[in-house]
Order: structure tokens, then sequence, then C-alpha cells
């Protein structure tokens, strides 16, 4: 079974986003059947702070608008819009929509989200680590210990080779005796003619 897919296009941590995804999908009781293979792709919000989203109909894609800025970020918000495309996704459109449901107001009671929700609390989405770039030293460090161990490797394979050398050298051996004893054997045919009829 093919797991949620979560494209970030964002600073945010990948982790943090992965882990809200499946969470949120839960709470929207879809089946581990239908929570496989979905597509959740994640970028920033080009006009204010709102979070937005698009999903396709009768489709397992939706794509997450946040805003760029942390502190306008709201678990809440991407929740209720999340629950907005998933019904896209099931076909609806928005006339067919409840106004909790047609409008990802900016607290729990307002979006329409009941208890199964009640993990939102708390709940925290980061920033990406940024690279820490190594030192020289632990760059020759990493080298040396992948040279030493492909040293290693490479006397195992030489070894490994002299055995098999010299297994295949006491079989040629072994059959140069066998053929030299054959050559000097007398003809074991036998040349007597056969009584037939008696």
């Amino acid at each position: 079974m093919k797991l949620t897919k979560v494209v970030n296009l964002t600073d945010y941590d990948t982790r943090d986003l992965r882990r809200f995804v499946t969470l949120a999908l839960k709470s929207l009781a879809l089946t581990a059947g239908q929570r496989s293979n979905y597509y959740v792709r994640f970028r920033y919000q080009r006009r204010g702070g709102r979070t937005m989203g698009y999903g396709y109909y009768d489709a397992k894609w939706m794509e997450v608008l946040v805003p760029r800025e942390p502190h306008r970020l709201s678990v809440v918000q991407i929740a209720s819009t999340m629950r907005h495309e998933r019904l896209h996704n099931a076909g609806f459109k928005h006339r067919e929509f409840h106004d909790e449901a047609h409008y990802c107001r900016g607290d729990m009671a307002s979006a329409g989200l009941d208890e199964r929700w009640g993990w939102l609390w708390g709940f925290h989405i980061g920033q990406k680590r940024a690279p820490v770039k190594p030192t020289l030293d632990a760059i020759i460090e990493r080298r040396h210990g992948h040279a030493v161990a492909m040293l290693a490797r490479a006397k195992t394979r030489e070894k490994r080779a002299v055995t098999f050398r010299a297994k295949w050298q006491a079989r040629v051996r072994y059959y140069d005796r066998k053929r030299a004893a054959a050559k000097a054997a007398p003809d074991s045919v036998d040349t007597q003619p056969t009584n037939v009829g008696q």
C-alpha cells in the first residue's frame, strides 16, 4: 500500500507537516485505504496571511497555501482548509457545503472541528533546521574511515581470490594426472569375437 505523499515547498519542518497530514486525514475519518496514495502539497501563500487551499474533484490531491511568516501560521486554519479541500476531493461543490466547511474560520468551534481534532491543541509546526556544514577535520575523518573500510574489503577479496585460485589449480592438477594415467593404460577394449548362435 502506498503511503500519503507530502511535498513541502516551504521552510516549515517537513516531518511536522507529514505528521500533521497523517493526523488530519485520520480525523477526517479516512480509512487506511483512502489515505494511501494521497497527495498533499504545501507552498507559500502570496497574498495575505491566511491559509488557503485547492482540491481537485473526485481525486486524492490537495494543495495547502500557508503564510510565509511563522507567527501567522495557524494549525486550526490548516486543518480547516484540509477539511474543506477533502470535501472537494469527495466530489462536493461549494453550494453543497455548510457554512463551517465553506469558510475556514480561525478557531476550532467556528471552523466546525469536533473532538476528533483535539490533538491540534499544542501541535507545533517548526522551521526546517539549517544544515550544519561539516568541519575539515570531520571530512578527513569520514574519508579516512571510508578508505579503511574499502582497504579491508579489498584484502578480503584478495584472500578469497587466492583460495579460489588454489582450489582450481588443484582441480586442474588432479585431471592432468587422470589424463596421463588414461593415456598410459593399455587398451582395455575386448577384441575377442563374440560367439553368436551357440
